[in-house]
């Protein structure tokens, strides 16, 4: 507007938090946004318009998809897939993970309900610091940036183990520093080619999984070199009784038990379906993008897992010992096993260099999902202001760079028995991916709270996920049994398994104390945020004016403009 001084984009967004519902912005002088004659509801559109960041949308719809695919596609797949064809029989395991998957999906719907509402960077981290309480959404977000930057050192370890495969004559410190940078590098570039890469990385990963699947019906038919032909021979014995320190549980309980440890270790696999939403407003179009996105990548993810369950159990028997390998490289995948069984010994070269490639793309996705989740703290004062600071292509290096520094634990890795010890981080990781999804479901629910309090309806949504808000609660309670449950190896046997104990309820404890230490620094209240209080209806306004800055596109396009001439 001419004669009169824009505010900063900053004050605004600052102010925006507070607008009065009758469109004034209290404490402030309006006429540094507009005129007296526009302080009614259609300047309230005009300001928020005004406040919404400039088109940084550099990640896609299937960008955004394929960190998610990157980040859960990793080596567990090929490495460990097979621990739970070995627990639990072909039938069994596969009953874990279709079970699972449903949980997977509900999560993912739920996420994308709020994210539509809400796009913001950090997702449901921001979610829980607005609906539910702010200290809860400190502690989940610091929580699970600590988690995914752990996953980082691990698959840089893996990457290395890898490696070796071909050569021994590089030094595991020289493979670590290599790769340690590659993955920092990658996310210190424009975001729009981060995406591009991770693109390229899942496009791979998938083509190569269903290669394997595809292999893996080849060798049941009998069309590999031996021509045995497989078939459910292996689904003899559907259900497998739990074994645990060399002590097995017969029967029914044993079965039973068996399932449950494939529920719990698919939990982990499907863990952080929740990151599409993570990058928020760094999404082009989030409101429409994002729940596409989760709703692909949770079928995709299921899909993708749940066909490896199935083929794994037809062509490798669960009694095999090579299931149960340690040695951290392509020998102890599954699906070498069963092509060195069918005669294709060539295979295990092609397969190692399928998981180093997962390894790597899973270690760039998290630190890009961590570095995300500080920024989304920084942005709530529940972390220092200079992790918002970023580089010449708007990427948050500092963010980035503290993010990544918990790659150093990789380092521990030269000596040999410091690989089990990252290895029971990653377990720690995984539980808190179950924390984070219980916290996701509260969020939800208390926004569902929120519309019921402010007069709002799930119709007034921009999206509406199925058979809500019943699939939130079914995926609240399933997620707190499994978190619970989770640790029961530790009390089999004769004498209590205290390293197993640590390494399943070590997180909850964790992420607990973060909690309360963050209310007991910050003085917090121990209350949720009130139903009438969750910022609902600043959410709506903004929806409302970039409705109408759509429909005055539409109006004022050259082709309708044209047509009216005509």
């Amino acid at each position: 507007m001419q004669g009169s001084s824009s505010p900063d984009i900053d004050d605004v967004q600052n102010d925006l938090d507070y607008i009065a519902d009758d469109g004034t912005l209290p404490g402030t002088d309006t006429h540094r946004y507009a005129s007296a004659s526009r302080t009614t509801h259609a300047a309230t559109s005009n300001i928020i318009l005004r406040s919404l960041p400039m088109d940084k949308g550099r990640l896609k719809e299937r960008h955004i998809a394929m960190v998610a695919l990157a980040g859960m596609l990793g080596t567990g797949l090929f490495l460990t897939s097979g621990a739970a064809l070995a627990d639990a029989g072909p039938l069994g395991s596969l009953t874990g993970y279709v079970l699972m998957g449903i949980v997977t999906t509900c999560v993912a719907y739920t996420a994308a309900e709020m994210s539509a509402l809400c796009p913001a960077t950090g997702g449901f981290i921001v979610h829980t610091q607005k609906f539910v309480n702010p200290a809860l959404g400190a502690a989940t977000g610091w929580n699970f940036a600590y988690a995914l930057a752990t996953v980082q050192a691990v698959e840089i370890v893996a990457a290395t183990l890898l490696a070796s495969f071909w050569t021994s004559s590089i030094p595991p410190v020289a493979l670590i520093t290599g790769f340690w940078i590659a993955m920092v590098g990658i996310n210190l570039i424009p975001v729009g080619s981060y995406g591009e890469a991770e693109f390229i990385f899942g496009i791979l990963k998938i083509s190569l999984v269903v290669g394997l699947i595809v292999i893996g019906l080849v060798i049941d038919l009998g069309k590999a070199p031996n021509h045995e032909r497989l078939g459910f021979r292996y689904w003899k014995e559907p259900f497998r009784e739990l074994s645990h320190n060399g002590t097995t549980i017969h029967g029914a309980k044993g079965k039973l038990l068996g399932v449950w440890s494939t529920l719990v270790n698919a939990g982990f696999a499907f863990a952080h379906v929740q990151v599409v939403a993570i990058a928020g407003k760094e999404t082009h179009n989030p409101r429409t993008s994002i729940p596409l996105a989760l709703s692909r990548t949770a079928y995709r993810i299921l899909f993708l897992y749940i066909s490896v369950i199935f083929i794994l159990g037809l062509i490798v028997p669960a009694s095999h010992p090579g299931l149960h390998s340690d040695t951290g490289t392509a020998t102890s995948s599954p699906f070498v096993i069963a092509a060195k069984e069918a005669g294709i010994t060539s295979i295990a070269s092609v397969i190692n260099a399928i998981v180093l490639t997962s390894a790597f793309s899973s270690g760039a996705a998290s630190i890009f999902i961590s570095s995300r989740s500080l920024v989304a703290l920084a942005d709530d004062n529940h972390a220092p202001k200079a992790l918002k600071r970023t580089n010449n292509h708007g990427v948050p290096y500092v963010a980035v760079l503290s993010a990544s520094s918990l790659g150093s634990l990789a380092y521990l890795s030269v000596r040999e028995d410091t690989t089990r010890a990252l290895m029971w981080l990653v377990n720690l990781s995984s539980v808190a991916g179950l924390v984070s999804w219980c916290i996701l479901c509260i969020g939800y629910l208390r926004m569902v709270a929120g519309l019921k309090a402010q007069g709002y309806s799930r119709s007034d949504l921009p999206y509406r996920s199925p058979f809500q808000p019943y699939t939130a609660w079914f995926a609240l309670m399933s997620c707190l049994l499994v978190l619970v449950f989770s640790g029961f190896r530790a009390f089999l046997g004769a004498q209590f398994d205290t390293r197993h104990f640590v390494s399943n309820y070590l997180n909850i404890f964790f992420f607990l104390s973060l909690f309360v230490g963050w209310k007991w620094y910050t003085g917090s209240s121990w209350s949720w945020v009130k139903a009438h209080d969750i910022p609902l209806r600043h959410e709506f306004r903004i929806l409302e004016a970039e409705n109408q800055q759509e429909e005055t596109e539409i109006l004022l396009s050259p082709s309708i403009h044209e047509e009216h001439i005509a």
